[in-house]
């Protein structure tokens, strides 16, 4: 099929049945000698299956936030109300196929981009532009202000691309023609800070390192080079800090114990132990859940079909580690990870940036 041989095979239910249930988690990539990417793979079988039957309401609707999100943010208390009502449910269900047990994330009152600036900070600091995807700008702007406390903290002068898309989302539903036009905009956008010398740090692991993998794959000629050197600027925000040398009297951590789920994406590309340094940075004593994917994995876990697969997941480690701990801390840097803990067990886990902001010294 991916060879031509067979062009219709895009078309083909067989194949859609057997990808529907991969939650894209990249371990394949990695773990697998022959380095097979079954969620590239995937993604562009649906991007084929899309050209023959067009995309479903639910592609849409959970390809492209960039579209939905600003009218439901402007409207925040009343997306949420009817989000959570019966009928909302009901609605959803019928519509996109969303379980009626799924509870969509809460738009905030405020997104960040909205909120006041924070100051660049003095002209002779290292420059790091922060890229807040559409969730943490949309959902959890409160992470995007503990990120730039802790940056500023770290003697960055801190510029902002908020809302900012990556394009993870489109290419996960298989839309990939609208992905790489998405990415063609975002290396115009952030060529210069390459040019300068910028560093540029995401808090999102699935987008951001969207930029350094799939951005690699969509282009060649001069636009891979543009993608190379792009790729070889974007860290995560606790590949940053990791690297950084803390001036000291920064933070003020008292060694509490932090259990630690890292996302799949962040696991199976670049490894968790930048996150497990930046906690231990801010003076915290992170402990590595030996778990896998949580079972959300982006849309997978919304879905009407999929949801006791995805809650099953997540209780294979994930949930009973959590359960012997009740009172710990829990750090997740994904998104889709904190809100499978939230619906799981109601439970809350913050974003790394979240945890070193509160441990710096006041």
């Amino acid at each position: 099929m991916f060879t031509g041989q067979d062009p219709k095979g895009f078309g083909s239910p067989e194949v859609r049945e057997a990808l529907e249930y991969c939650l894209g988690c990249k371990a394949c990539k990695t773990e697998c000698p022959a380095s097979v990417d079954m969620a590239a793979l995937k993604a562009e079988f649906l991007n084929g299956w899309i050209r023959e039957h067009g995309a479903s309401l639910a592609d849409r609707f959970y390809g492209q936030p960039m579209r939905l999100y600003p009218w439901a943010a402007r409207f925040a208390g009343l997306s949420n109300a009817w989000m959570r009502s019966r009928l909302g449910k009901w609605m959803l269900h019928r519509a996109i196929g969303i379980h009626p047990a799924r509870r969509l994330p809460a738009f905030a009152a405020r997104p960040f981009h909205r909120r006041p600036a924070s100051s660049a900070g003095r002209a002779d600091r290292p420059v790091v532009i922060v890229l807040v995807d559409y969730f943490i700008n949309y959902h959890e702007p409160q992470i995007a202000e503990a990120a730039v406390r802790v940056l500023e903290a770290l003697g960055f002068a801190v510029r902002i691309e908020a809302p900012f898309a990556a394009g993870r989302t489109l290419i996960s539903r298989g839309l990939l023609d609208q992905a790489r036009a998405l990415a063609e905009r975002n290396l115009d956008l952030l060529e210069p800070h390459v040019a300068a010398g910028h560093r540029i740090v995401g808090l999102e692991p699935s987008e951001t390192l969207a930029l350094r993998d799939e951005y690699l794959d969509f282009f060649d000629g001069d636009q891979h080079a543009r993608a190379e050197r792009l790729a070889g600027a974007v860290q995560l925000f606790e590949e940053l800090v990791a690297g950084c040398q803390a001036p000291e009297g920064v933070f003020a951590g008292r060694a509490q114990p932090v259990l630690v789920h890292g996302n799949c994406h962040a696991k199976a590309l670049v490894g968790e132990d930048a996150l497990q340094k930046s906690l231990q940075l801010a003076g915290y004593a992170p402990e590595r859940l030996a778990t896998g994917c949580c079972g959300m994995a982006g849309s997978f876990g919304y879905d009407q079909k999929k949801y006791a697969m995805s809650m099953a997941i997540a209780e294979q480690k994930l949930f009973p580690s959590l359960r012997k701990r009740p009172d710990a801390l829990v750090c997740a840097h994904g998104f889709s990870c904190r809100h499978q803990i939230s619906d799981g067990l109601d439970r809350q886990s913050r974003h790394p940036a979240e945890l070193l902001s509160a441990a710096l010294a006041r």
